[in-house]
């Protein structure tokens, strides 16, 4: 995901070296939110099931900020 301003941008890898942008937002994967200058981010997960645990485990993510 990036943000450059109000617009965030979601991203699909296979690979881990060429992405695409994800979503069906106006310009195809962007949508602008106004937001303040901190943002929070965090990763979640869903069974989509209120019976089901999901369990879920998260590797080689990165936050950091665009140079």
């Amino acid at each position: 995901m990036t943000r450059i301003g109000d617009t965030f941008t979601g991203y699909k890898s296979k690979d881990g070296r060429i992405w695409s942008a994800l979503g069906q937002w106006a310009g195809e994967g962007i949508a602008d939110i106004p937001m303040t200058d901190t943002v929070y981010v965090g990763l979640a997960i869903t069974s989509q099931d209120d019976g089901i645990i999901s369990v879920a485990t998260f590797s080689n993510v990165e936050v950091k900020k665009l140079q």
